[in-house]
């Protein structure tokens, strides 16, 4: 098994990921000088080295029919948007639980599914949208072996961006543990997906990505890596990895994904 991982800390990164985030910033006025056409308005700022989020929203979904199923969401800037979402389903085949999701407009969520079962799938989404201080790309590509690159927008730093993707399979297509994907950014303007699978993955592979960069130095700091050779000894169930810098826990996310050679 090898794994990537990402830990971001906004001040802030088998791909791991932790990510940490800085306290809101908050304004005070204080008028000097005693008149009735001093007037203050309360509303929303925003500091691109503190950023805060405007809004998240959730829902669920369940869905058990091939095809595309769409989700109406409040309005979002798209730039400063990013979508998580897991699944769930009660059924033998894993390839049956594979749907691909993407924030498709500024007020819909898209989620793409190739095979179907007569026990329904369920998805559990969060859309999460920043006022500022978070710049979001997002893509879509048919992955068709197991060593794609995916030219992207530059991003300023590694170290402050970070990758989310996720993918359904062909209904014709069997789904084995050697065809999970470890996705990386191994540079600032590539995006690499790869698995342990050495044989031909098909055309009916549909991927969607996201990378997330916090836009200043101080509002956050990613930390990723790969783990190999194996990740994980004959029979051990666990395995610590050292950071390269300590982070704080209470700001900090971990995001991991693991492909292994064995079907």
């Amino acid at each position: 098994v090898r794994a990537h991982a990402a830990v971001v800390v906004p001040a802030f990164g088998m791909l791991v990921a932790a990510v940490v985030l800085t306290a809101t910033t908050q304004a005070s006025f204080t008028a000097t000088t005693a008149s009735q056409s001093n007037s203050f308005s309360s509303g929303t700022w925003c500091s691109e080295s503190s950023p805060s989020v405007a809004q998240v929203q959730k829902g669920s979904l369940s869905n058990n029919t091939t095809g595309t199923t769409s989700v109406a969401v409040n309005a979002v800037t798209m730039s400063r948007a990013f979508l998580f979402y897991t699944v769930r389903m009660n059924h033998s085949d894993a390839d049956r639980a594979e749907i691909a999701g993407t924030l498709a407009s500024s007020t819909s969520i898209q989620f793409v599914r190739s095979s179907s079962a007569s026990a329904p799938l369920v998805v559990e989404w969060t859309l999460v949208e920043y006022g500022c201080g978070v710049s979001v790309q997002r893509g879509q590509f048919n992955k068709n072996d197991c060593n794609d690159d995916v030219t992207i927008t530059p991003v300023s730093s590694l170290n402050r961006a970070f990758v989310t993707w996720n993918e359904k399979v062909d209904s014709s297509s069997n789904w084995d543990t050697d065809n999970n994907t470890v996705a990386q950014l191994t540079s600032t303007t590539n995006l690499n997906f790869w698995c342990e699978y050495t044989g031909s993955l098909g055309n009916g592979r549909l991927v969607y990505w996201q990378v997330i960069e916090f836009t200043d130095p101080a509002a956050a700091k990613v930390q990723a890596g790969v783990v190999t050779g194996p990740a994980f000894a004959s029979g051990a169930s666990s395995r610590t990895v050292t950071l390269g810098t300590a982070v704080d826990l209470s700001h900090t996310f971990v995001l991991v994904t693991a492909t292994n050679p064995i079907d």
